[in-house]
């Protein structure tokens, strides 16, 4: 078992966020939306939901999908500045 915990893209998810409302879809990644991150799922009919990070209460792995090849070190994630 791996000390890293990630969301494999194409995860089946339920997001609960603070409203108390439930998403479920596939994990897409994440976006920044202006200064913010989300979280993208893909919901059903195709169409993709953005949910702003500070806004989930939790995420469910419903079904894990393959783990991606690993990423390179060093790479740059989100930029807040």
């Amino acid at each position: 078992m791996s000390d890293s915990y990630e969301i494999s893209k194409g995860s089946k998810c339920l997001v609960r966020t603070g409203e108390e409302e439930d998403a479920v879809g596939l994990f897409a990644g994440y976006v920044m939306m202006g200064s913010d991150t989300a979280m993208v799922l893909r919901m059903d009919g195709d169409r993709l939901r953005y949910i702003p990070v500070a806004q989930i209460s939790y995420v469910d792995v419903l079904e894990a999908a393959d783990s991606e090849s690993p990423r390179p070190s060093g790479t740059a994630g989100p930029y807040y500045g």
